[in-house]
């Protein structure tokens, strides 16, 4: 598992270091004093900076970690939010497919009819060549 360093998603990171630390049989006092070590870069040092003995269960050093945090968590987005994922002066093509695919890939029930409208006008049009490739960013349905 990877360490938290403050990008990302803390509810992913608390469900993952859940999932691990308690398959491994571990209680309350060990997932506390365990958490830090799945800290890195300025999540540690946001840790490192409780007072001593101001956390009582992992419930509360959870719900503290995801409050501090919050503005990162994933929240339920509509495909309409990628009407603002626009191609950037001097962006190569591929590395805007590349984000708004990552952008796509946060949105829940993703209607990928808008999205390629969405991915169309976004594009900057001087830099359009074909769009036959475009077609292949969001996976057809199975």
């Amino acid at each position: 598992m990877s360490e938290f360093n403050g990008k990302g998603d803390p509810e992913d990171h608390c469900e993952k270091y859940e999932l691990l630390m308690v398959g491994m049989g571990h209680n309350d006092i060990i997932l506390c004093k365990m958490f830090k070590t799945y800290l890195k870069g300025s999540a540690s040092m946001c840790y490192k900076s409780r007072k001593p003995r101001s956390i009582e269960s992992y419930e509360q050093l959870k719900r503290k970690f995801l409050k501090y945090y919050s503005h990162l968590c994933r929240k339920a987005m509509d495909t309409e939010v990628l009407v603002h994922c626009r191609q950037r002066a001097n962006e190569e093509l591929g590395n805007y497919l590349a984000r708004l695919k990552e952008e796509a890939g946060m949105v829940t029930n993703l209607d990928k009819i808008k999205a390629i409208g969405f991915l169309t006008a976004g594009l900057t049009p001087t830099k359009v060549k074909s769009f036959a490739h475009l077609f292949t960013i969001f996976p057809r349905n199975p």
